[in-house]
């Protein structure tokens, strides 16, 4: 069984490690959307902190793990279709040694859960453009796009679903 935990400040460094690894995965695929500058471990302490990182273990390894907050600077652009009872999905990440395998799927389906236990109705996120596969796994899980906005490494569509 995959079960959801929220991450503490033992696992700053292994989740660093994840972010790392799938930054330099990217890269390799030419999908610049991460490097040095961000995510860095002091955003991963940060999200930690404030109880907004989750991750999910495999054998011990941390195979994915994504942020649930309110925070979404630059979304005012969106053309928002649910309402404002919603949370957002940041820095959504599957370690590469866990890609392919259905991880990516289970993970955020495991968001969903928790974002509907919080009480919200719906989920935010955005998505760098050139990340196809993060975007074919949005649209598949029925999330609709929005609009777009413009950060420092490029243009990300804004995207959003209503949960059951």
């Amino acid at each position: 069984i995959h079960m959801l935990k929220r991450a503490v400040l033992n696992d700053a460094k292994n989740v660093f490690d994840v972010f790392s690894k799938a930054t330099s995965k990217l890269c390799n695929f030419g999908i610049q959307q991460w490097d040095s500058i961000y995510p860095n471990i002091d955003v991963i302490r940060e999200d930690i902190k404030k109880g907004q990182m989750y991750i999910l273990c495999l054998n011990g390894k941390i195979a994915a793990c994504g942020v649930i907050n309110d925070e979404e600077e630059g979304y005012e652009n969106g053309n928002w279709q649910f309402g404002t009872n919603y949370r957002v999905i940041h820095r959504f990440c599957v370690s590469p040694s866990f890609q392919s395998m259905g991880i990516g799927k289970r993970m955020l389906s495991l968001l969903h859960d928790e974002i509907l236990k919080q009480g919200f109705s719906s989920v935010r996120i955005d998505v760098f453009q050139k990340n196809k596969v993060a975007f074919n796994l949005y649209k598949n899980f029925g999330y609709i796009e929005v609009g777009e906005v413009e950060y420092r490494k490029g243009i990300f569509k804004l995207m959003e679903k209503k949960l059951k």
